[in-house]
């Protein structure tokens, strides 16, 4: 089938990395993306996220533009779509939900095997190509839905019951022995910097973030998996790389607690993968996404300092300078621990760039804790 999608990407470099691997899954389907501003695509896939309100309800709102008016079948997947399955199906111009429970690239592929042998014809998006109602309402073979997500709401009222925090199950570990990530792309389409996901999952629960019941399962890719795929990314032309993953100190681990890690000799793991990735030939620049005190070790900022094709930028989040508040957080560090950890970084790189978050208003936060 010759057609036109349109994807939509929210939220992080994860979920931009794993839109590139959708967008290679539709084109090779002889799908093709729909050009800015023509209004005429066949399908649609919005890659949610959750990560706030905000963005949840920024999803929505692309959902329903891309949908134009209910005449194009759009597919959710992401964060968002693990988190509110439920309210995502009940949507008439949502057609598939795909959450991070299901293997979203295979069951793309399913999806469209089927629509572009028997592409519907002004048919309504909730309806499968053979004219049935769309699998997913009804949990047929081809599709498995993520986790049910919020509970329906009567009314307009809200109970603590109702609370999205208090309700929302945890996606099933249901392959935890598979700790390597086996997914990869061939290019980063637009984009002259190409982000390469190294990692997923996040078991640590700060208070405030929703990830961990979205994507419990920490995982990593092997170093020689890596390797391979920062080599085909050079060959597609993008000489700059940055390493990125929902947890990305907890690389080779199969937990982002730290107090679990115990104490090896040597070279962290990520240390180890960043040294290797510095060989590969046309690679000129080398960045890593976000780290917390604890990942910057002696031996990366050694790998850092000493190895060309690394920049030297580091985005150390610090959420809040209140050790009470980063209690109640839930970090995994104190502030003597990040201010430590920015005296190492400027001791072994030279004029290093530091970028941070910090979060304000966080409930039960004071003016002496905000000072």
């Amino acid at each position: 089938m010759t057609g036109q999608y349109r994807l939509a990407t929210l939220g992080c470099k994860v979920n931009q990395y794993e839109s590139q691997r959708l967008r290679e899954v539709l084109e090779s389907f002889g799908l093709r993306p729909a050009q800015d501003g023509s209004g005429g695509w066949d399908l649609a896939l919005v890659n949610t996220c959750a990560v706030t309100a905000e963005a949840c309800r920024k999803s929505r709102r692309v959902v329903r533009r891309l949908s134009r008016n209910g005449t194009v079948p759009v597919i959710v997947v992401g964060c968002g779509a693990a988190a509110e399955a439920d309210r995502w199906r009940r949507l008439d111009a949502v057609t598939a939900v795909y959450g991070h429970d299901a293997d979203v690239c295979a069951e793309l592929r399913k999806f469209l095997s089927v629509w572009t042998s028997e592409p519907p014809s002004g048919e309504a998006p909730n309806r499968s190509p053979s004219g049935s109602e769309r699998p997913d309402r009804e949990n047929k073979g081809w599709m498995r839905p993520g986790p049910s997500g919020l509970p329906a709401r009567s009314g307009g009222s809200s109970t603590a019951s109702s609370d999205p925090i208090l309700t929302l199950p945890l996606v099933k570990k249901e392959s935890q022995k598979e700790l390597h990530l086996v997914e990869r792309i061939e290019s980063f389409a637009g984009h002259q910097r190409a982000f390469l996901k190294i990692q997923d999952g996040c078991d640590a629960h700060c208070t405030y973030c929703i990830i961990p019941r979205l994507r419990p399962r920490v995982r990593f890719k092997p170093i020689a998996a890596v390797v391979d795929e920062a080599r085909r990314l050079v060959a597609a032309g993008h000489r700059e790389i940055i390493l990125t993953g929902i947890f990305l100190g907890a690389y080779g681990r199969t937990t982002a607690l730290r107090k679990r890690w115990g104490r090896r000799s040597g070279r962290s793991p990520l240390a180890r993968l960043v040294e290797a990735l510095c060989d590969v030939d046309g690679l000129e620049r080398l960045r890593l996404s976000s780290l917390e005190p604890g990942d910057v070790d002696a031996s990366l900022l050694d790998v850092l300092a000493t190895r060309k094709p690394c920049v030297p930028h580091l985005h150390l989040p610090l959420q809040s300078g209140s050790e009470r508040i980063l209690r109640r957080m839930n970090r995994q560090y104190t502030r003597d621990d990040f201010l430590r950890m920015i005296d190492r970084v400027r001791a072994a790189l030279d004029r290093p760039a530091i970028t941070t978050d910090i979060i304000v208003g966080f409930p039960g936060e004071t003016d002496a804790d905000f000072e």
